[in-house]
């Protein structure tokens, strides 16, 4: 580390990015509000496409939408096979329950 810097714990970086990927997400579904936006959709948006070995996985953005639908945040529309994920409106957010 250079002189001058403040250390930041790697934890607490973790925790950083991790809020803003949700607040980034949350905002994205936002304009959104309307028809939802797939999980692939929202890695492509966000330049959150994952790559495993070669193969598309986006668990990244799926990990986080399953947090926020914990935290009440986002809902999950089924449209047949394909699922959608909108903005939780703010009436019906409610605390999560603790785990």
């Amino acid at each position: 580390m250079r002189a001058g810097q403040n250390f930041i714990p790697a934890r607490q970086k973790a925790t950083m990015g991790l809020a803003l990927i949700k607040e980034a997400i949350l905002d994205h579904l936002e304009t959104h509000k309307d028809t939802g936006l797939r999980n692939a959709d929202l890695a492509r948006d966000l330049g959150l496409e994952s790559d495993h070995e070669g193969q598309q996985k986006d668990y990244l953005t799926y990990s986080i939408l399953g947090l926020l639908l914990r935290e009440c945040e986002v809902d999950k529309i089924k449209r047949g096979a394909k699922t959608f994920y909108v903005r939780a409106i703010a009436a019906n957010r409610a605390r999560p329950t603790p785990l």
